[in-house]
């Protein structure tokens, strides 16, 4: 039996690349959900990626980072948005303001409730400060933290929770 007896009529599909099947999907037939013995009434999906066509047609290149012999520091910044501010504008201006000290940025929460104005968010968002020269203090980092601080509060009018 071929893939499309595993698929509710009208719902396989193929992707293709240089003529070759590179992965077949579909939508599990009422049929295949009764022999496998699932009752659920949601829809399940199924596919099939064809791995050993799929990878002689990537052009991947090998990275590699060495791990930092110097440690980070790491400061959480929880802000209420205001209105029409994105994550991702206020990701761009702390990346600009703290621009060559920054290794990584991650939103840790988003929240909305009680405490937070109707329309707005609350967001923890996590900074990784360091070098992969040398060690930097609390010293070199907190004038750094403080300009991203004043710059989302004075550029993007955020407030500090």
């Amino acid at each position: 039996r071929g893939w499309d007896s595993f698929a509710a009529p009208g719902t396989a599909c193929q992707f293709v690349a240089k003529e070759k099947v590179l992965a077949s999907f579909g939508k599990t037939s009422e049929e295949v959900k009764r022999a496998w013995g699932i009752k659920g009434k949601e829809d399940i999906f199924v596919a099939e990626v064809f791995m050993d066509i799929l990878a002689p047609l990537t052009h991947l290149k090998r990275a590699f980072k060495p791990i930092s012999s110097t440690p980070s520091i790491f400061r959480d910044i929880s802000v209420v948005t205001s209105e029409g501010v994105s994550y991702a504008r206020i990701k761009e201006w702390i990346e600009r303001q703290a621009k060559g000290y920054l290794k990584r940025i991650l939103l840790v929460d988003c929240y909305q409730g009680k405490e937070i104005p109707q329309g707005r968010l609350g967001l923890t968002i996590s900074l990784e400060y360091g070098s992969d020269h040398k060690t930097l203090t609390d010293t070199e980092i907190n004038p750094i933290h403080q300009g991203v601080l004043d710059c989302l509060i004075k550029d993007l009018s955020l407030t500090l929770r």
